[in-house]
């Protein structure tokens, strides 16, 4: 890899809203490239350009991981780790906040009245839901109950 390399990834993962695959090894490989730069203006040019890269796909993993998509096996090791912890946080997080709750009927997969998807679920299913406004709905329309 050299700078222009380095330079048409970055132009190319600006101008979409997808994370482009990625070697495993391409930090490593771009702070190889900067340690070799013999150019104090190329070197902070190079650096410049990969904190740029580094804080695009950054935003984007924290995208996919607030609408829970995966993010693919073609993406640097350091991303791929970064996304897994952050996953588990969250996890974490929403487990504490969910509620219970038992479903009375078997129902097919609906969507509530604020777009959300549920289902599908078979009776006495026990599901944790973490939205009020999906709680209550499943407790008003009585497909189910909370649970403690």
């Amino acid at each position: 890899m050299d700078y222009l390399d380095l330079i048409d990834f970055y132009k190319k993962e600006k101008n979409t809203s997808k994370l482009l695959p990625m070697s495993k090894d391409f930090y490593k490989e771009a702070e190889e490239l900067i340690r070799k730069s013999d150019n104090s203006v190329e070197k902070n040019n190079i650096n410049n350009t990969f904190i740029l890269l580094k804080e695009k796909r950054v935003q984007k993993i924290l995208i996919y991981l607030a609408y829970d998509k995966q993010i693919g096996n073609e993406v640097a090791s350091e991303e791929a780790d970064m996304y897994l912890k952050i996953k588990t946080v969250m996890k974490k997080t929403n487990k504490q906040n969910s509620t219970k709750i038992k479903i009375n009927i078997d129902i097919p997969e609906i969507i509530t009245t604020t777009g959300a998807k549920l289902g599908p679920y078979n009776k006495d299913e026990i599901i944790e839901i973490n939205a009020n406004d999906d709680i209550m709905f499943i407790i008003e329309n009585r497909i189910g109950e909370k649970i403690s």
